[in-house]
């Protein structure tokens, strides 16, 4: 990108940016796509559920991330929205909750009685959550950065229910969200390794790794064979439209995954400041 100068003080340029998006959301989106959830409070909810497995309960060690977009509406019952569990009464659990009036991250991963708050999650804004726990310390992420820790002795407990994204079975209400990209480690992985990935594509086995959801048109596992599919009402997957011909890259046109076209322009005209 390049400004242009027609003279030394007399003039000035001024870079005018537009873009245009060849997708259906306004907003941008980690990655292709994503799980769409609109449930009817408080009579119906939607979700992708993974039949239960024994790799699906970390014996040792877990880390649970994603991507969410929450649109939780303050004072609508209940307070906490599940984004993906596998049963917060027994086994592990993250979502969103109404603490004050802040939009909260909440997680399970000892059963019932392990319930954490920390850190928040922004009305209407792509954010990456993360959770750790190595059996001594709890910690939570948000846009990889850490916000809250908590001790707590005992290894990660398990259930036999299986995971669901979007809902849980012992909490069975689906947020007002947009869900993506969601990954399960038998590891705690560090505020590295969690900055690392944070925003690059995971297709590939990785040491630790139990399942990635990527959402994008399904539920399957792309690195296993933990495969979820589609239950109940309100959700639905959405997929960025791709543009059909985002055309020749230039100095002032650029296109992006083959989906965005960013254009910039510029006018040159009279000095008016010093």
């Amino acid at each position: 990108m390049r400004f242009v100068s027609a003279g030394s003080c007399s003039r000035f340029a001024v870079l005018l940016f537009g873009v245009l998006l060849f997708s259906a959301p306004a907003w941008a989106q980690p990655f292709d796509g994503y799980l769409i959830s609109t449930p009817g409070f408080p009579t119906s909810h939607g979700y992708v559920q993974i039949p239960n497995d024994g790799a699906l309960d970390p014996p040792f060690a877990l880390t649970i991330e994603g991507w969410v977009l929450s649109n939780l509406d303050d004072g609508v019952s209940p307070d906490c929205r599940s984004i993906v569990g596998k049963g917060y009464q027994d086994a592990w659990w993250v979502g969103i909750c109404n603490v004050g009036g802040i939009r909260t991250l909440r997680s399970y991963v000892r059963g019932d009685a392990s319930q954490f708050n920390g850190g928040r999650i922004l009305e209407g804004q792509w954010t990456h959550f993360a959770v750790t726990f190595d059996g001594a310390t709890r910690n939570h992420y948000v846009n990889g950065e850490l916000v809250a820790s908590q001790a707590l002795a005992g290894n990660p407990t398990s259930g036999t229910d299986p995971v669901r994204i979007g809902s849980d079975v012992d909490h069975p209400f689906s947020p007002n969200a947009l869900i993506d990209e969601v990954r399960l480690w038998s590891v705690e992985r560090t505020q590295a390794q969690i900055r690392e990935k944070l925003n690059v594509r995971v297709t590939t086995p990785m040491t630790g790794l139990v399942a990635v959801w990527p959402l994008s048109g399904n539920g399957n596992d792309v690195i296993g064979p933990h495969d979820g599919a589609l239950v109940g009402t309100g959700v639905n997957f959405l997929i960025a439209a791709v543009a059909s011909d985002c055309g020749n890259q230039t100095e002032t046109a650029l296109c992006l995954n083959d989906k965005f076209q960013v254009t910039a322009r510029y006018r040159v005209g009279p000095q008016t400041n010093p």
